[in-house]
């Protein structure tokens, strides 16, 4: 059963999995690997470069109508970004305004 606890910090969600529900059987039967059930955090206070699209993107700071569009194209063209590090392959986006987006984007 997943619970979902904020208390702790408003820009943060902690989901915490608890497998008391499932029903009691034969592991040796099966090749399972250890899964960890340890909480985890979702950033709510942020923007996901990879799934936002012009509208969202937009309202990081320093990003206007025509960089989106570029972060965008490049997203298509090269798969995912994984850092704040990636976005500078991106016309426009230098060290400067990486440090700008470094704790307002996700991945």
């Amino acid at each position: 059963m997943w619970a979902a606890d904020n208390s702790g910090d408003p820009d943060s969600t902690v989901f915490e999995y608890s497998d008391s529900t499932l029903p009691d059987f034969d592991s040796s039967e099966h090749n399972f690997q250890s899964v960890s059930t340890k909480p985890f955090t979702v950033r709510t206070d942020c923007i996901n470069v990879n799934t936002s699209m012009e509208d969202k993107l937009v309202l990081l700071p320093g990003i206007g109508p025509a960089l989106a569009k570029r972060i965008v194209q490049h997203r298509e063209q090269h798969g995912l970004l994984k850092r704040v590090e990636d976005l500078g392959h991106i016309k426009g986006i230098g060290p400067s305004r990486m440090e700008q987006l470094r704790n307002r984007v996700c991945f």
